[in-house]
């Protein structure tokens, strides 16, 4: 992975991280280096996994699924995870660009955010 592309990561990442307590859905449109992009942020309870896609349970009850490819960097607790280490009922933050698959998946073990059932 190029340093310029964890550098992209490490700042989508942190512009999810100040969006308000008990969000689940988010789209933020943005232009880079002049070309217009939507940055997408889903938010919730892993309900299934496979090999090429999450289903995640909002935290407004919304179900969404989200593409997984293998540039799809995967973290918990920020080390390196496994696409085959992802369990149900983990919490999920996903960022995907312009609808595609899912740049970044950071997961937290066990029990999801707050207010997902």
């Amino acid at each position: 992975m190029t340093t310029q592309r964890v550098a992209g990561l490490q700042a989508l990442a942190a512009a999810g991280d100040t969006l308000p307590q008990g969000w689940s859905h988010a789209e933020i449109n943005l232009i880079l280096k002049k070309v217009p992009h939507t940055v997408i942020y889903d938010h919730g309870r892993v309900l299934n996994v496979s090999p090429s896609a999450i289903t995640l349970r909002e935290v407004d009850g919304s179900l969404v699924t989200l593409p997984m490819d293998g540039n799809t960097v995967i973290r918990s607790q920020g080390q390196p995870m496994a696409a085959g280490a992802i369990r149900k009922g983990m919490g999920a933050t996903s960022i995907r660009v312009d609808g595609g698959p899912a740049v970044l998946l950071r997961l937290q073990p066990s029990r999801g955010p707050a207010g997902v059932q």
